[in-house]
């Protein structure tokens, strides 16, 4: 399983390796005639440059939850 290539915000996709190449400024710039929303590219650099990290995950991708056996108290 490699690196990923692209983010997915709603309809749009973004190319990783071309945000990391950018500054935030210039890609709000570049992007903002085909993203209507300006905060969506900011979100989409933020995750690319390790800024900010996605607070959910694929269901393959969290680890597996420890089992706990309960006590009786009888």
């Amino acid at each position: 399983m490699g690196k990923k290539l692209t983010i997915d915000l709603g309809e749009h996709r973004f190319n990783i390796a071309w945000l990391q190449s950018v500054t935030e400024d210039r890609a709000v710039q570049a992007l903002s005639p085909n993203v209507e929303d300006p905060n969506r590219i900011r979100n989409a650099w933020k995750q690319a440059n390790g800024v900010s990290v996605r607070n959910y995950t694929k269901s393959e991708d969290k680890p597996k939850r420890k089992r706990v056996t309960k006590k009786n108290e009888d």
